[in-house]
């Protein structure tokens, strides 16, 4: 039972290592600039079978350029690599090329891979699935971070790409905690300023983000000087502010007409939900900074 679970989450490798590679100029295996960090998804990979390469034209001087080409093998319906560097940039190329038209299908990265090993993943297209295909890396730039760094190709498979997009599924109620711990504290207090000193709604937002910064900015020195006194102060200012805009809700929320209402005003509203579109966008590489998804092109 355990074996077939295992079998089911492992990716196939396409390519075997016994199959030579095609170099021109400055490609060479397990060569990364030397602050990269693996991971461990990709040493794992690596323990599990020996086969799994690491290419890079990283070779000390970011000047130097290179052409790798891998042997020939059946294209997947997802393609997995390990990507590493800067194939985005301009001069670099990550693509795969059709061996039957020789047609060329540009693999894209959503965000840059740095100095990391980053798991990313492609959907090809159906016409594609099965066609005798080899995978084209080209390191064209002579600036700085011009350098790229790729795996041998593997084939995901539906549990495995499962697996892959969980962790994903999780950034927004994840990031909506988040959210939430952030704002709570600086609009209860910015909601009970409101009641005692009328300002107009528009501002709210504005006022609740600055007090809870501020909050957040002494917490911070707070907890560097003794984090007990900083847990408690944290814990303290979330409780409190928590209640107090409960209750500001509960007897008359800033814009309404009726004392039980819970309709935000527009004003009050959409800068709230153009702030939660913004952070989701911009968290998705922060709390999944190993794995993204590829575009094709």
């Amino acid at each position: 039972m355990l074996l077939g679970i295992s079998t089911l989450r492992s990716d196939q490798l396409l390519v075997p290592s016994n199959q030579p590679w095609s170099v021109v100029g400055q490609f060479k295996a397990n060569s990364a600039f030397p602050f990269e960090e693996r991971g461990y998804r990709v040493l794992r990979e690596q323990r599990q079978d020996p086969g799994l390469l690491l290419w890079g034209s990283w070779l000390g001087d970011d000047r130097l350029t290179g052409r790798l080409i891998s042997p020939m093998f059946k294209a997947p319906l997802i393609l997995k690599l390990y990507i590493a560097g800067y194939p985005n940039g301009e001069g670099n190329q990550l693509l795969l090329e059709r061996q039957d038209t020789h047609a060329q299908l540009a693999l894209k990265l959503l965000r840059p891979a740095t100095e990391k090993w980053l798991d990313t993943r492609w959907l090809l297209p159906l016409d594609w699935q099965g066609k005798p295909t080899r995978l084209v890396a080209v390191d064209g730039s002579q600036t700085h971070g011009g350098w790229l760094g790729i795996s041998s190709p593997l084939q995901s498979n539906g549990f495995s790409w499962l697996q892959f997009q969980l962790p994903m599924l999780v950034i927004p109620p994840l990031y909506l905690l988040h959210f939430l711990l952030f704002l709570v504290p600086g609009l209860g207090l910015a909601i009970w300023l409101r009641q005692h000193h009328p300002y107009p709604n528009s501002w709210l937002v504005m006022v609740g983000v600055l007090w809870s910064s501020l909050l957040g900015y002494l917490g911070f020195w707070i907890y560097f000087l003794n984090y007990i006194l900083g847990f408690l102060f944290s814990l303290g200012i979330i409780l409190t502010s928590g209640i107090v805009l409960g209750q500001s809700v509960r007897h008359r929320f800033p814009g309404s007409e009726r004392s039980q209402s819970w309709r935000l005003p527009t004003d009050i509203l959409v800068p709230l939900l153009l702030m939660f579109c913004t952070g989701l966008v911009l968290s998705r590489g922060a709390l999944c900074p190993h794995r993204t998804v590829g575009e094709t092109g």
